[in-house]
């Protein structure tokens, strides 16, 4: 009688196996997902994605002798919010570190969250001086040298 039992109780400790493991792979797959749309509403990443993509295609437009002037404030502000260690800092230093062109591979990095960032590439020849200043970000357009 003890051996049935014992026998009795195996099928009772696979249900219960099951049901942690499913329980488990849940809350796995709840935490990935609630991570996936706090991301996603932050805005950082449309922002990064939207500014990238105009500011390449403006470089695209441009031509010597040109100076494009963004007003990026709600990027800004956005920094400031998601990254507390920033508060103090000045709208031209946080946008310096937001925005860089890379020249070597004609390339827009746009960088507002903590983590990614967005990268659009351009197809201008000139050359392209972008540095923030008076809290917009100024793009200077010159016959390229070399």
């Amino acid at each position: 009688m003890g051996k049935m039992r014992v026998l009795g109780n195996k099928r009772g400790d696979s249900l219960i196996y099951e049901t942690v493991i499913f329980i488990v792979l849940n809350i796995i797959f709840f935490t990935i997902m609630f991570l996936f749309v706090g991301r996603a509403t932050s805005g950082a990443g449309f922002l990064e994605q939207t500014y990238a993509k105009q500011i390449a295609l403006t470089i695209d437009q441009a031509r010597p002798g040109m100076t494009i002037i963004f007003s990026m404030q709600d990027a800004v502000n956005l920094v400031k919010k998601l990254d507390k260690s920033k508060e103090g800092w000045t709208n031209n230093k946080i946008l310096a570190e937001a925005v860089k062109i890379n020249q070597q591979e004609n390339k827009v990095i746009v960088k507002i969250g903590s983590r990614g960032g967005y990268s659009f590439r351009y197809f201008s020849g000139y050359e392209i001086n972008g540095t923030a200043e008076e809290g917009q970000f100024y793009i200077r357009v010159k016959e390229a040298t070399g």
